[in-house]
């Protein structure tokens, strides 16, 4: 069993507990450290380790303290930005330095290349690129298609009046795909969606009700794969995709060319004469690689005074 390249977001570490870890190849954690030693993968109900520093076998992990089974004479742990770290109740606090120097990476990048936008985050530290996500409710990946494919062609306060009547049909909670799948269609006009809308949540609901489309598979896919797979579904284009990229996968290097706010935005901090092409803003955002993402965050926030 080789080890592959780590080359994804340090997604599958559940922020809350981490109770477990699912099978994921990671980008975030080869910025912080020279060395990754470890493999995971599993079913859900038990996590293996392969331990690629000591001796390559496959270790049996269950529990929210990650206790391991292992041999004496082995460990099973990452090479992190703090040394060797053992699985136990240290992961958390290691997993929070590991984002955090993430975070000044980018920082630190983006102040680099672009300093337009260097200007603008001296201005507003210690912003939080997705507090804004606490005003909606929790949004898993149906969750945030559903907000998406509402927020086509609408200002986010248009969008948010909706999810909100959307929530109030549905007794105060988001629907689950089956429950969506079930509403009357007079219902869901009533909440202000669009017949075509309503069609596309539909066949989104449909797919994740049928496990076609489950969360767990979407975050193994690199960007470029969730995209041309979400937009087979009737409806659903890049815009839409690339916003639930960030919001329900929280993925490090996307931008919205296409978004008029975002555009809006552009226009104003660089000052363009004209309002800047999906062209022209994807070559500004080219330097911002490999954390287009919270570029995008600092300009969006601009846009709608959001950043203190």
């Amino acid at each position: 069993m080789g080890t592959p390249l780590l080359d994804r977001s340090l997604n599958w570490f559940y922020a809350a507990g981490i109770s477990a870890i699912t099978e994921r190849r990671v980008v975030g954690m080869a910025r912080v450290t020279d060395a990754v030693t470890v493999l995971v993968g599993g079913d859900g109900g038990h996590t293996t380790h392969h331990d690629a520093a000591t001796t390559g076998g496959l270790h049996q992990v269950v529990g929210p303290t990650w206790a391991a089974k292992r041999p004496a004479t082995s460990h099973i742990g990452v090479q992190t930005c703090t040394g060797t770290l053992h699985l136990g109740s240290a992961a958390v606090g290691c997993v929070r330095e590991i984002q955090m120097q993430d975070h000044d990476a980018a920082i630190a990048h983006l102040h680099r290349v672009d300093p337009v936008l260097a200007r603008l985050i001296d201005a507003h530290p210690g912003f939080d690129p997705r507090a804004w996500l606490k005003e909606l409710p929790s949004l898993d990946a149906f969750g945030a298609l559903v907000f998406q494919v509402i927020g086509q062609q609408l200002s986010v306060a248009a969008t948010r009046r909706i999810l909100a009547r959307l929530q109030d049909l549905f007794g105060g909670e988001l629907p689950t795909p089956a429950a969506l799948q079930a509403a009357r269609f007079e219902d869901l006009r009533r909440v202000g969606l669009s017949r075509r809308k309503i069609d596309t949540l539909h066949a989104v609901a449909a797919q994740f009700a049928d496990g076609s489309l489950r969360e767990e598979d979407l975050r193994d896919l690199s960007d470029e794969e969730i995209e041309v797979r979400l937009t087979r579904i009737p409806g659903v284009g890049p815009w839409t995709v690339h916003g639930f990229l960030i919001i329900a996968l929280d993925r490090t290097d996307v931008v919205l060319p296409g978004d008029l706010g975002l555009r809006k935005a552009l226009q104003r901090i660089y000052r363009f004469d004209h309002l800047p092409t999906p062209a022209e803003a994807l070559e500004i955002a080219q330097p911002w690689r490999p954390y287009r993402s919270l570029a995008t965050a600092y300009l969006f926030a601009s846009a709608f005074g959001n950043l203190n």
